[in-house]
């Protein structure tokens, strides 16, 4: 009577799933086989879909290995002292867990209005697209990380803190790494956030539009084409689209433009505040005012009559008119 292999129960082998369906096509059998024979050489250990092809011996499954049933499967294992054949049997469990399902998110842009080329960028902006696939709220045992490098991300060191004000390294772009983990199965899933840093638009300070105040004279009042500032404002530009604003707040926020063909609201003076917006960088610029100016129309005593004595007596004398 042959005695059968010593042999241990392995623990189950675990994979995070990419696109979770239940489905993990690297499950790698055979890093169990030192932990089944206590790294015992001698020991021949196969692994078997069903317990009558372990007993057989017949049908062998080859590393690495795609599991047939959904997130959980037994696999039968047999294991043999080829020198005795009297083989053992005992069970693996696979298990695959889901994976946070997330999307690539759009480039950060960060206008540079200094020239410097760093830009305070909130990284956390860009969460909501992550996490579309999970609607206004994302799971809470979901946890976000960001990170400078790849090799960072991948060992999960240093992360960008805070995330919520952090200064770009490189320009005009730079790439950070970032690292979702379900901190209830350890499963994580990488993207990377491409920042962007752009130039704000050129512009150059206009010179004040002056009407006449013709219309009801005396109120300061004038319809002014704002559209005959916007070519000094560019420097003729035409990728600039320029926007006036009653206030330095509707400027910055870009809300309530001003029609091009604009009554001043203020008499005589007024200072309306600009915007230019370039699409190709995403970046605007609101340093800039226009001032509009309603000049008084004068207002002429009338003069006493200029005479002259006519010595030649034939109607015509020199006047000196001023």
């Amino acid at each position: 009577v042959n005695q059968i292999p010593e042999m241990f129960d392995p623990a189950p082998l675990e994979a995070c799933d990419d696109d979770n369906d239940g489905i993990y096509v690297f499950f790698q059998l055979d890093d169990t086989n030192d932990q089944i024979t206590g790294s015992n050489p001698d020991l021949t250990v196969t692994y078997h879909e069903t317990p009558e092809n372990a007993i057989s011996g017949a049908l062998p499954l080859a590393s690495p290995y795609t599991n047939i049933d959904a997130y959980n499967q037994i696999i039968y294992v047999r294991v043999i002292d080829p020198n005795i054949n009297c083989p053992a049997f005992t069970t693996l469990e696979l298990i695959v867990l889901d994976t946070p399902q997330i999307i690539d998110p759009e480039p950060l842009i960060g206008c540079d209005d200094n020239g410097d080329g760093v830009v305070i960028f909130d990284l956390t902006e860009v969460e909501p697209e992550i996490f579309t696939n999970y609607g206004d709220t994302w799971p809470d045992d979901y946890t976000i990380a960001y990170y400078e490098t790849q090799e960072d991300a991948d060992d999960g060191i240093d992360p960008i803190d805070p995330a919520t004000a952090y200064p770009n390294i490189d320009a005009p772009s730079q790439t950070i790494y970032i690292v979702v983990e379900d901190i209830d199965n350890g499963c994580q899933k990488q993207t990377t956030l491409k920042l962007m840093i752009n130039d704000v638009p050129a512009i150059f300070e206009p010179d004040p539009l002056e009407l006449c105040d013709y219309n009801n004279p005396g109120d300061g009042i004038e319809e002014f084409d704002l559209s005959q500032a916007i070519p000094q404002i560019t420097g003729g530009d035409t990728s600039i689209a320029v926007s006036f604003h009653l206030t330095q707040n509707d400027a910055d926020n870009d809300v309530a433009p001003l029609p091009l063909d604009y009554e001043n609201v203020v008499p005589f003076a007024q200072t309306i505040f600009i915007r230019t917006y370039q699409s190709g960088t995403g970046c605007d610029n609101t340093t800039e005012t226009l001032t509009l100016i309603v000049n008084p129309l004068p207002s002429p005593e009338e003069p006493t009559p200029l005479e002259e004595c006519d010595t030649n007596q034939n109607g015509f004398a020199l006047f000196d008119l001023e």
